[in-house]
């Protein structure tokens, strides 16, 4: 087994981070799943005709498209590193890959 090339990681484009606390689903076509996150935020044009009308409303903030696979791994990293005692929140474990 040869060792694989280390490959650099670059942001040129300076991604922004990107809030998602609202729901998210997947959606398939073929061996690719489009994974949709939402944010939930009040309704723009509620709050600028009485600011005190709040109506809320989920957002699409992001669309990932990832093959199967690459979403197997996705699932797996997750597991690997969210651990989860039973009556405490998940507690993140910080990772480099």
């Amino acid at each position: 087994m040869t060792d694989s090339p280390k490959i650099t990681a670059i942001d040129p484009h300076t991604i922004p981070e990107t809030l998602c606390e609202g729901p998210f689903n997947i959606s398939w076509a073929g061996r690719l799943g489009t994974l949709t996150f939402m944010h939930t935020r009040p309704k723009l044009s509620a709050l600028m005709e009485e600011p005190s009308r709040i109506e809320p409303e989920n957002v699409v903030v992001a669309r990932i498209v990832m093959s199967v696979e690459n979403l197997l791994a996705l699932r797996d990293l997750l597991t690997q590193h969210i651990k989860v005692i039973p009556g405490e929140a998940p507690v993140p474990v910080a990772t480099r890959h």
